[in-house]
């Protein structure tokens, strides 16, 4: 550590101070479940010792060679055995996971926590009372290695091998109350519960372990290593496995049974009984794999209790937007009932303006009746093929109608199509439970545009909310797709998963996701063992669980060493449960992923938790603390760096500013990391009072003696609630675990407030300097920039001052200013990439000519320049606009095929659908006036995530509503139609005295128009087909509208009347008889 001696170079030591502290924090980030050693460990321990007695010092090269070797050594240790999980909130699939009474999710933080009636390990049969190896888990436990998990008398025995390495994704699947989980960890495949999706040649233990297949012990299929894994999706007998683009987008498929229609499911054409424990790769004929899937979802289904799978279906997307289908009871969407099929077979796709659409999601629901397929298109349309017995197609069909063996578009109870046309956002079919005929099975949600979730089909213990809601029967309980029965009201919603009895979906901006269905055995989650019904929505009574891509949480962004192992240890606030929060701005939206910085890392400024809009630097809680002259100092700024403190002094006071208008008073918690050992101890714990309505509190410490120079970590946290256990309400506190000293109220959840980290750095008596830390900032093409750079320079015996631009011109040709304590970037025109320059911050007087430098890097962003667009159309006539045609792309190219509609403006009376850089819009029967709705459009790679909306605003006009006529007449005979008889106008009223002739003349007569009829008279001796066309318009103010189309008129001779009575027999034997009088005359 930096010495009294080495001050002298203080910003040297600093330097490596820093960074010392930055290696060693990835001894304690990755010392458990295959990484490198913990804390207690003697090879930790020597690391340590070797650290931090490697401190520089003047004139001492070899020292600080061993130093580095030190840190090489560490880093070679921690870098290739750390694995982060981490949470993609955009991914479609399986955020959360659930199959009849149990459920799994991932968490913010990459981690997982599961829930229900077999999660855990020991308890009884919930059905009759047997024992059996899997216990009801009451509410959300961390899914992990150590801790709860693997405690004794926890989940897992003792003496069992239990879970290693960290959960990456997990699966599962069941038939009624026989549920079965597999996670895949950073050392491979584990499973526990009854033999549902692995055979138990394979597995035969319901405890969790892990498991071989085919001899490899990790349990993935040949070649394929944990980190090769992109999706891991099971149901009712089977498993697969789909693998990163990277590794080719493999598809391999493990099945349970050998009978016929199980093998189908292998999808690689196999039937032999031995390969049923074995992994296979899916094909699409005897010797082609099946290459480059991004997604397969699937469905089977057991006949009866007593019999095993007879139907099932499979279903992958490939990265080219197809879609394959294999199994025993797949639909391709080509007019033909379900067709077994042992390869994976292409499936024809839904059509939008006469082009296939491109998938965005996939689904497959059934139960022992059939297979329902569905896709979404990135469109927004959703649509179904398939069985519908349960009226699992969504499509308005009554359940009498079997089947539907072409696409349909899903939308709810007496709607049109088109009124469901761009409408979905994301949706959810039940695929993990084999289901019934008569019962549970077939079901599925959707979330629109709006975030409204929507249901439909088996309704089995009320599942999809839908007791007392339009569009079902009281007689079987199948429902057309209408809103589901919310307590308290719908909330808006961002995800929704269908299990085999039950249904969750997670609302925006909510810290507790929302049930309906059976409840038994801990399957809400809410501590409950006893079995009840949840016929509508409870939002109220289920527990906190941070699900990934939920929104609403505040994360501090100390170093994750600060959070122990993450998970429900993470340290989180609910912030939107009321206007309670630190300083004066509120904690800003983000992806609510947390920001923990690397260990002694800045988290201050653009660095940990902040976004660059729309609140900059809202950790703004801490307006004063101790500075280095012992007397309390404004930060430089709000959110920036606090004032440094000495070796020397003995007491250290936070001015801290709230505010708090929830009517309650509230507590200010707050640590200091005095001994640096990353562990908020409850030594190093201060709080004060937060009277309702905001104002400043005071938190002091006394500094324990002994300090060495260095940063250190603040936490701060704001709550109604007062203790741990507090904290934790609606969640179970047995998942916070505690260090050695460490005080719980540092971790896990809060419903109320906002937590902040800051950094404060300690420094040698005497030491004058600055440390000018390298920013970072972005920029639009062609956008100047201004960063306030320095926000994360540290000023040590004094203030920053000032900050000069080294040189005016950056780089790559930028141009570059400095004032005050900002500096301003201009990229070079047209230019996208990165830049740097390079500026100097100095103290402020009389130590002026102390200063430091440091570059600034910037990225500079292409953009697409998407302006609006009009378009006029009569009514019930669709209109394509070329939206791009006046869209511009600055450092990039427009990407056409990008285009789509986006749920910002929906078309309130139309629908539109968007395909290669053009858009049309479909007006609702009947309708006439303004309509509007909004498009995105992308740059193409590798720029495809840069994108910008806009708007395009439809007219549409009333229509005359002209319809073609025809008429009949005699040759040289005049015929008048009363051509305005069969117009239908939109919009206004038709004026009959506008009709006239239009267009060419008629080729074989003339016509006149008058008083809305016209006559034709036809050319003397004409006979044969004439046309010609007429116009007629719209009364005022509508006049000017009209329209035109066609007379057909057919001129034919009359036919001779027939004599009376006189038939063919009787005009023969007349002929006869004049033939014979003929003869007659002759011979005389």
């Amino acid at each position: 550590m930096c010495s009294a001696h080495n001050q002298k170079v203080s910003t040297l030591c600093f330097f490596f101070e820093e960074r010392h502290q930055r290696r060693a924090a990835l001894l304690d980030t990755h010392h458990a479940r295959g990484g490198i050693a913990g804390p207690s460990s003697p090879s930790h321990r020597t690391v340590m010792t070797m650290l931090r007695s490697s401190s520089l010092t003047p004139g001492s090269p070899p020292r600080a060679r061993q130093w580095l070797a030190a840190i090489a050594w560490v880093a070679a240790l921690a870098g290739p055995q750390a694995h982060a999980q981490t949470c993609t909130p955009d991914k479609p699939y399986d955020h959360i996971v659930s199959a009849f009474h149990q459920s799994a999710v991932q968490r913010t933080d990459g981690t997982w926590a599961g829930w229900g009636a077999t999660m855990g390990a020991l308890g009884l049969n919930q059905v009759t009372g047997t024992p059996y190896d899997g216990r009801s888990v009451l509410r959300p436990l961390d899914i992990k290695a150590g801790g709860t998990w693997a405690a004794a008398g926890g989940n897992w025995p003792a003496g069992n091998v239990g879970l290693v390495g960290e959960p990456l994704l997990i699966t599962m699947a069941s038939s009624n109350t026989t549920e079965q989980t597999v996670a895949l960890t950073t050392q491979g495949l584990f499973a526990w519960g009854f033999n549902v999706m692995l055979n138990a040649t394979i597995k035969s233990s319901r405890l969790v372990a892990a498991f071989a297949v085919g001899g490899k012990a990790d349990g993935l299929p040949p070649g394929v290593t944990p980190t090769d894994v992109a999706q891991l999706f099971g149901t009712y007998g089977m498993l697969a496995v789909v693998t990163k683009p990277a590794h080719g987008g493999q598809l391999w498929v493990l099945v349970n049974h050998t009978e016929a229609d199980f093998t189908k499911l292998r999808g690689d054409g196999t039937t032999d009984a031995a390969s049923n424990h074995t992994w296979h790769r899916v094909k699409t004929n005897g010797t082609t794999d099946l290459a480059n899937v991004v997604a397969v979802r699937g469905h089977a289904g057991r006949k009866t209790d007593t019999m095993e799978m007879t139907l099932g279906a499979i279903m992958a997307q490939t990265a080219d937007g197809k879609l394959y289908a294999w199994g025993s009871t797949p639909y391709f969407g080509n007019g033909v009932t379900a067709t077994s099929a042992s390869y994976a077979t292409p499936v024809t796709l839904p059509q939008e303006a006469g082009a296939d659409i491109t998938p965005k999601m996939i689904g497959v629901t059934g139960n022992s009746s059939g297979s329902t397929m569905f896709v979404l298109s990135t469109t927004g349309t959703l649509y179904s093929v398939g069985a519908n017995n349960q009226r699992q197609l969504a499509a308005n069909l009554p359940e009498t109608t079997a089947e539907a063996t072409t696409w349909q578009v899903v939308r709810a109870f007496g709607d049109t199509e088109a009124a469901w046309r761009g409408r979905v956002k994301t949706f959810s079919v039940q695929e993990h439970d084999s289901g019934t005929i008569v019962g549970h099975g077939a079901a599925g949600a959707l979330i629109t545009t709006d975030d409204t979730v929507y249901t439909w089909g088996s309704n089995e213990r009320g599942m999809i909310g839908r007791a007392t809601t339009p569009g079902g029967t009281a007689t079987n309980g199948f429902y057309h797709l209408g809103q589901p029965v919310t307590v308290g009201g719908a909330r808006p919603a961002r995800l929704v998963e269908v299990g085999g009895h039950t249904m969750v979906y997670m609302p925006k901006d909510s810290a507790q996701f929302c049930y309906v269905g059976h409840q038994i055995q801990g399957s809400m989650g809410d501590g409950v063992m006893a079995q009840a019904d949840q016929p509508a929505f409870n939002c109220t009574d289920t527990p906190v669980v941070n699900i990934c891509g939920a929104t609403g949480f505040d994360n501090g962004d100390a170093p994750s060493v600060y959070e122990n192992d993450g998970g429900s240890n993470q340290a989180m606030h609910a912030y939107t449960n009321g206007p309670l929060f630190l300083g004066t701005l509120p904690p800003q939206a983000n992806d609510d992923t947390p920001r923990n910085v690397a260990s002694g890392a800045s988290n201050v400024g653009a660095h940990g938790d902040y976004i660059a809009a729309p609140l900059t630097l809202e950790e703004d809680g801490i307006t004063q603390a101790t500075g280095p002259t012992g007397s309390l100092t404004a930060p430089a700024m709000a959110g920036g760096d606090l004032p440094a403190i000495l070796t020397t002094q003995t007491t250290y006071t936070l001015q801290v500013a709230y505010t708090n208008q929830t009517g309650t008073a509230a507590t200010l918690h707050a640590w200091v990391d005095w001994n640096n050992n990353g562990i908020f101890e409850t030594s190093e714990y201060a709080s004060a009072s937060a009277a309702s309505g905001g104002s400043t509190a005071s938190l002091g410490w006394s500094i324990p003696s002994g300090q060495a120079v260095g940063h250190r970590y603040i936490r701060l946290r704001i709550t109604t609630k007062t203790s741990a256990s507090d904290y934790n309400e609606r969640f179970p506190a047995a998942n916070v675990t505690v260090r050695s000293g460490e005080d719980a109220r540092a971790l896990g959840f809060a419903a109320d407030g906002e937590i902040e980290d800051h950094r404060v750095q300690i420094v040698a008596a005497g030491s004058l300097g600055v440390v000018a830390n390298p920013d970072s900032d972005a920029t639009p093409v062609n956008t100047p920039v201004t960063t306030e750079v320095t926000v994360n320079d540290v000023a040590i015996g004094g203030t920053i001052g000032s900050v000069t631009a080294i040189t005016s011109t950056s780089a790559n040709g930028g141009t570059v200013s400095c004032t005050g304590l900002t500096c301003t970037y201009l990229p070079p025109s047209g230019y996208t990439g990165t830049d740097t320059y390079t500026y100097q911050a100095c103290l402020a007087a009389p130590n002026a000519t102390v200063c430091s430098t440091t570059t600034v890097t910037i990225t500079i962003t292409p953009t697409v320049g998407a302006s609006p667009d009009t378009a006029t159309t009569p009514a019930n006539t669709p209109v394509t606009t070329p939206v791009t045609a006046n869209d511009t792309a600055i450092g990039g190219t427009l990407d056409p095929g990008s285009v789509r509609p986006t749920g910002t403006t929906p078309p309130a009376n139309g629908s539109v659908t968007c395909a290669a850089g053009s858009c049309t819009y479909t007006p609702n029967p009947g309708y006439t006036g303004p309509d509007a709705y909004s498009y995105q459009v992308c740059l193409a790679a590798p720029n495809g995530t840069v994108c910008e909306e806009t708007t395009v605003a439809v007219t549409v006009t009333p229509s005359p509503g002209a319809q073609p006529d025809t008429d009949t007449t005699q040759p040289g005979t005049p015929v008048t139609t009363p051509v305005t008889g069969n117009d239908v106008p939109v919009g206004g009223t038709l004026d009959p005295g506008s009709v006239t002739p239009t267009g060419a003349p008629p080729a074989n007569g003339t016509v006149t128009c008058a008083a809305g009829s016209c006559t034709y008279t036809p050319n003397a001796g004409f006979t044969g087909t004439d046309t010609y066309s007429y116009q007629v318009c719209l009364t005022p103010p509508d006049e000017a509208v009209c329209a035109t189309t066609t007379v057909t008129v057919t001129v034919k001779a009359a036919t001779p009347t027939p004599v009376p009575g006189l038939n063919a027999w009787g005009l023969a034997l007349l002929a006869g008889l004049l033939g014979l009088f003929t003869v007659r005359r002759r011979t005389r």
